[in-house]
Parts: structure tokens; C-alpha cells; sequence
């Protein structure tokens, strides 16, 4: 017989409706045996078996119910049946259970919480401790910052014996109290856990913590002191070590820092961390008095960088002192570091020279011209010490001279449209071309990339006239070379009284100027077209009269508006964008750039970086071409429109020199400017080849002279198409 669902609710209601409650209530059964997820059945039996007084039956089909509505993922409707259920049988532990964690499943954690301690309590009242450690520890796990729930937790398992696991609570509870902020209940709890096991490092730590967070200092090195095995190192010891040096407590913070290299070598952390105190508070003798026996170890553990930085540091501390010099050639010697040996050797000589130790300065300094037998500095070094001892004859010669070297920045060409043309009549401001560096042999290659190396290791020691006369050296070889001038703008920005930096502060324009030329030497396109706009700018604004702050700021704006395409674009066999250039553009990677070397500049009016910021980001003009914003004042206006107009004749004299073969005047569709062009001479030539009517006419017109060959020695008229690369 085939299942009909209508026919069994038919029965069941004509059934109720003659007071028969059992048989309906089987007439639905026979509807679950076919549909078991039926929800209204559901509900419906087990109201039924409510009218009856049979609860426990009712609660059964309740909680089916309950549960197709938590596997459908309606846990609201969930927990209004585990609701009903809980009201019906109010002393059943179960429903309480499962509503509690249906409304941790919600995040409501204001109706759970209450729910877990109802059943706690349930739990400790019929002696079910472990019952009621399994639900705290289950709403610490939803609410791991409850305070309160855990001190609960930690006091339970304490009544229950299990001092372990109270202690660990304990503490656990102490730092978070801590963390929060509240001493009174960390010291507490921490106490709780001390009298538990009078010697818990992590109780003690804990409670040292919090006293020196209230300033307790002394009462913070007290609880640690009586902590055993110092000197075995770890948290403990490092918290320790770092109230005797906040406090300036040298003795005992020397005596554990040695106490724990003594115990083992290899833990030289903590005479590490006091040696860089020591010589952050002046204290240079004992800081090399530790260094001397701690400095093997460290090298042996490969930490010669940190040894090194030490020994620099101390030799600057202690100038008169021979011994960090010795030992900064031995660390070099040790990890066969013959890059930076000829540079220990040279300051360990002039020390010896300083004192007259002049036998031991002969030696270091016959090993420097050993090493560097093509080095004069070396040689006169070495001969100066032999004429001291009276083994050189002749009078000491004459210093070098110093020499000054200017960087020549080069100015862009003035733009050509076309290639087919002579040249324009310059205008006041004429400009040279700029031609491509040729590529650098790899001899200069070599030489850069030596030179590179020693200018970071002049800096480290702090030789900065070392340093810039030897990025201009490397100028002197490659003048276009990026990365070095980039490292002379940083060097003379930050020379103190240096020469170059006075000129510098006097003229901000250079620093602007070095930014464009930056631009140039990563793409001669862009770097042409920032400097053609910034003579524009200043050409144009001269003839309308402005003149100071005005045209300074134009101009300086002018030469930076592009710079960021340096980095937006990626140069490497075809242009492409790089991932910072995809993401930020080149207007907010300039407005980083501009700002980073003015940065250096503290006296650099804010008035003025406001403007050429504003400039910068609005020089696109328009919103939909990515400028957000506007351009607001004149000087902002005028950049725009430059820098337009520049861009359009580019475009203009490229799409000519492309089609320079095609017939006719007319070029193809350039979609940049969205129209064809006209090529004006081939036009006009056009139409003069058509007017000649004779042949007379036309041989005369071959033997005449070209345009740039005249016969009366006159100068040729200006043609503003000439054929220029730009």
C-alpha cells in the first residue's frame, strides 16, 4: 500500500476530535516512520504526549527536533526548543548543556556564562567536581580573559587536591591580572600559588613583574635574588640583570652577568647587554674589561659582528686606549676579514703613532702596504713612522691638496615635435642636450662596486669626507651613475659644517634639482620631460612678471612633478609597471620621495612643502586622469597645463618620426590626441611641387640652396620641426 501522508493527518485529527489522544498519536508515529525529519509531526507528537502528562516522551521528540534544526544550521530555533525543554524538565542537567553551548556556537556569551555556572554548581552540589571542572574549563576556552572564571577554576582544583594544576591556574591567572593592569589581584593570586609551592619561579617572576611595573624596584630584585641557579641563565636571571641596570646597580649587575659566563661561556647574553650599558653610560674602562674575557666566546660563537660593532664603539669611547684597536685586528684576523682589516690596521698605527710606539706603528703599518701595496695613504703612512725612527732621510713631503669637486648637472634639450627639421631660435634659457651614458666597461663596474662598499664602511665609522670624496670620485668616472648620487644628496644633506652641505642649506633648488636629475638617469624620456616643463615654467612665468617664492616653487615643482615613475616603472628590456607603481602610482611614490629628502631639512618652511605637494598630486589636472585633487592656485595650474602640453607634443613628434617614411601629409589615427595629424612641411612642399608650371621652374628650385645651406651667409630661418632626439 502506498504512503499517504494526507490520509494519516485526516485520521489522526478525526481521532483527536473524538478525545482519542493515544491512537492519534500513533496515526502521526506512522508519518515519522516515512518522513523521520518531519518538523510539524514532530512538534505536534510531542505536544500531544505534554496533554497526556508524559514529559519524558515529549522531551524525546523535542530534542529530535532540536537537533535537524542544529544540523540545518537554525540555532535559534534550536535554542527555543532546548528552551521549552529546560522549563519542562527544569532538574535535568542535559538540556542545560546543550543550550549553554548552542549560545557559545551564537557568541552570545552573556546567556551561556550564566547557564555553565548553573551547572557547575549543579555538578559541586551532587559531589561532581571533575563534571564541574570540564564545563568551567569549557567556558574558559570561550572566554579566555574571564578573570573570574578562572580564579573559580583554580580554587576548585585546589579544593580538589590537585595542587598542580591549581598552582598553574593560579599563575596563569596572575599574569592575566597583570596584563590588565591590576597589581593588588596579580600579587594575590601569585601569593596563592607561592603558598602552594613556596619556591614556583613562575609565581615569583610573576609577582617581581608586577612590583617593578609599580615602580618596587627593590622589592622586585629581592624576590628574584632568592631564586636558585642564577647563573644556569633565563627569564629569571634576565629580569634581574635588567633591574640592576635600570636602576644603575653596576656592581651586582656585574657580579650575575659574570656569574652566568662563568657558569657557561656560551651564555654571554647577559655581559653582552651589560657592556652596551656600560658604554651608554660612559663607563668605557670596565665595559673593555669585560669585553676582553667575554670576546672569544662570542667570536667562537660566531657573533664577530657584534663584537666588532663593541670594539668600534669602545675604541670611539676611549681614544687614548690602544687595546680595542688590537682587538678589533685580531676579530679581523680571526674571521679572515680582509675587507675591513686594512681599515682596523690603519686607526691601530695611527694610535701607536699617537702614544710614539713607533716600533709596533712600523709593524702595522708594513702589514697595511703588504695587504695594500697600491695604496699612497699606506705608503705615507708607513714612511712617515720610519722618519720618526730616523730610518728615512728627507724632509716629510707637502699634504695633497683637497680637492673640491662640483657635480655637474646637465640641462635638458629643448623640445622638438618633429625629426625632420632644423632647430628653433633658443630662447633665453638655452639648453644643451643630454646625451645616454654609454655603458660602463667593466673595469668601472668594478670600480663602482668596490667603491660603493667603502663608502658604507666610512659611514659605519663615521668618515663622511671620506666617503663623499669618494662617491665623487666615482662621479668623476660615471657622472649619470644613480645610486652614487643618490648617496651624495644623503651624505652632504647630513655633513654638519661640511662645505657642500652649507652650499646646499643656502640653496634648496640643488636638492630639487639632484631629485629630477635622479629621474633622468632611470629614463632619459621621463627625465627629459620633467626638465623640458620645469624651463617652460620658469621662461613662462618670467614673461608674466612673477618673480621670489612664486617662480621658485613653480619651478621646483616642475622638476619633480615625474620623478615617481622611477620606481612606478620597471625599466628592464621593456617598460612595465612594478607592483609598488601597479598599487600606489607614481604621484603618491614622489609625494614619499619629496618628503623623505626634505625630511632632512628641518628648516624648510611648511608653507612652502604644503604647495609643492599640492602640486605634485594635482598636476594631472582632472580627477579622472588620477589626480585627487584639483589644482588649486595659479602655480598649480600653470604645472598642469606644461605638463599637458609637453606630453602632447611628445606624442606629436613620436607619431611623426614612426611615419617619417609614409607618403603623403597626413598621418595614421594617433589615438593619443584621438584624430590623424598633419605634417605642415610635407604639406607645404606639396603644394609648392604643384604650383611649378615649367621645367625651368623645377631644375632652379633643385639647384636652389636647402633651407640650413644659405648662400648669403645669413642665418638660416628658424624651423621649429628640426630633427633633435629629445
Amino acid at each position: 500500500m502506498a504512503y499517504n501522508k494526507s490520509k494519516f493527518v485526516e485520521a489522526a485529527q478525526k481521532l483527536l476530535n473524538q478525545g482519542k489522544v493515544p491512537q492519534a498519536i500513533s496515526e502521526y508515529q506512522q508519518i515519522l516512520k516515512y518522513e523521520p525529519r518531519d518538523q510539524v509531526t514532530l512538534m505536534t507528537v510531542g505536544e500531544l504526549y505534554i496533554r497526556q502528562g508524559e514529559t519524558f516522551q515529549a522531551i524525546d521528540y523535542f530534542e529530535r527536533l532540536a537537533q535537524i534544526f542544529v544540523g540545518d544550521g537554525f540555532l535559534t530555533k534550536a535554542i527555543a526548543v532546548y528552551k521549552r525543554i529546560a522549563k519542562l524538565a527544569p532538574e535535568e542537567i542535559r538540556p542545560l548543556e546543550k543550550l549553554a553551548d548552542l549560545y557559545v556556537q551564537q557568541g552570545v556569551m552573556s546567556e551561556a556564562r550564566p547557564l555553565f555556572l548553573q551547572l557547575a554548581e549543579i555538578h559541586l552540589k551532587n559531589n561532581r567536581q571533575p563534571e564541574a571542572v570540564g564545563l568551567l574549563k569549557k567556558l574558559l576556552l570561550a572566554e579566555p580573559d574571564n578573570l573570574r572564571i578562572q580564579i573559580r577554576l583554580a580554587d576548585l582544583y585546589q579544593a580538589m587536591g590537585q595542587t598542580r594544576e591549581a598552582i598553574d591556574t593560579y599563575v596563569s591567572a596572575a599574569q592575566r591580572a597583570i596584563a590588565r593592569g591590576d597589581h593588588a589581584e596579580c600579587e594575590k593570586l601569585a601569593d596563592k600559588a607561592i603558598k602552594l609551592e613556596p619556591n614556583n619561579l613562575a609565581a615569583i617572576i610573576v609577582k617581581a613583574r608586577s612590583a617593578s611595573a609599580q615602580g618596587n624596584s627593590t622589592a622586585a630584585a629581592a624576590l628574584l635574588e632568592q631564586v636558585p641557579d642564577l647563573e644556569k641563565g633565563g627569564e629569571q636571571t634576565e629580569l634581574l640583570l635588567d633591574l640592576y641596570l635600570k636602576n644603575a646597580r653596576w656592581e651586582p649587575a656585574t657580579a650575575l652577568a659574570l656569574r652566568v659566563f662563568t657558569a657557561d661561556e656560551k651564555n654571554f647574553g647577559p655581559t653582552q647587554k651589560l657592556i652596551e650599558a656600560l658604554l651608554e653610560s660612559g663607563q668605557g674602562e670596565k665595559a673593555m674589561a669585560i669585553l676582553e674575557k667575554s670576546r672569544t666566546p662570542m667570536i667562537d660563537a660566531g657573533e664577530h659582528e657584534v663584537v666588532s660593532r663593541l670594539l668600534n664603539e669602545l675604541a670611539a669611547r676611549l681614544p687614548g686606549r690602544i687595546e680595542p684597536l688590537e682587538w678589533l685586528v685580531e676579530t679581523y684576523g680571526r674571521t679572515s676579514d680582509s675587507f675591513r682589516m686594512p681599515d682596523a690596521l690603519a686607526q691601530l698605527g695611527d694610535a701607536l703613532v699617537a702614544v710614539k710606539l713607533y716600533d709596533r706603528a712600523k709593524q702595522v703599518f708594513e702589514q697595511l702596504v703588504d695587504r695594500e701595496p697600491e695604496s699612497d695613504s699606506a705608503k705615507r703612512k708607513l714612511n712617515d713612522v720610519l722618519r720618526k725612527m730616523g730610518l728615512l732621510s728627507g724632509e716629510e713631503p707637502p699634504p695633497p691638496p683637497v680637492e673640491h669637486h662640483e657635480l655637474e648637472l646637465p640641462k635638458a634639450p629643448a623640445p622638438k615635435i618633429r625629426p625632420d627639421m632644423p632647430s628653433a631660435e633658443p630662447v633665453e634659457v638655452a639648453a644643451s642636450s643630454t646625451p645616454s651614458e654609454p655603458p660602463l666597461d667593466k673595469d668601472t663596474q668594478k670600480f663602482i662596486a668596490q667603491s660603493l662598499t667603502d663608502v658604507d664602511l666610512f659611514a659605519s665609522y663615521g668618515l663622511t669626507q671620506k666617503a663623499i670624496g669618494l662617491l665623487e670620485a666615482i662621479l668623476r668616472r660615471a657622472p649619470r651613475h644613480t645610486p652614487t648620487l643618490e648617496k651624495l644628496l644623503d651624505f652632504v644633506l647630513g655633513a654638519g659644517d661640511d662645505r657642500r652641505t652649507a652650499e646646499l642649506a643656502r640653496s634648496r633648488q640643488e636638492v630639487i634639482h639632484c631629485l629630477a636629475r635622479a629621474a633622468e638617469f632611470r629614463d632619459d624620456d621621463t627625465g627629459r620631460h620633467v626638465m623640458r616643463v620645469g624651463r617652460y615654467a620658469r621662461v613662462i612665468a618670467q614673461q608674466l612678471g612673477w618673480s621670489g617664492a612664486a617662480l621658485d616653487t613653480l619651478e621646483q615643482a616642475a622638476q619633480l612633478h615625474d620623478i615617481g615613475k622611477i620606481h612606478e616603472l620597471t625599466y628592464n628590456r621593456s617598460f612595465s609597471y612594478t607592483t609598488r607603481g601597479q598599487l600606489l602610482g607614481h604621484m603618491i611614490i614622489e609625494l614619499e620621495m619629496l618628503q623623505a629628502k626634505l625630511a632632512k631639512f628641518p628648516d624648510f618652511p611648511s608653507e612652502t612643502k604644503t604647495l609643492l605637494e599640492h602640486m605634485i598630486i594635482s598636476h594631472h589636472g582632472q580627477y579622472d586622469f588620477g589626480s585627487p585633487k584639483l589644482p588649486m592656485f595659479p602655480e598649480a595650474l600653470m604645472l598642469h597645463y606644461l605638463d599637458d602640453l609637453d606630453s602632447k607634443m611628445e606624442s606629436i613628434r613620436a607619431h611623426f618620426e614612426r611615419e617619417i617614411g609614409a607618403e603623403g601629409p597626413w598621418t595614421s589615427y594617433n589615438s593619443s590626441l584621438g584624430r590623424p595629424l598633419l605634417d605642415a612641411r610635407k604639406f607645404e612642399q606639396g603644394e609648392k611641387a604643384a604650383a611649378k608650371t615649367s621645367p625651368e621652374e623645377r631644375a632652379a628650385e633643385t639647384s636652389s640652396p636647402t633651407p640650413t645651406e644659405q648662400t648669403d651667409g645669413s642665418e638660416p630661418a628658424p624651423d621649429l620641426f628640426s630633427e633633435q632626439k629629445i
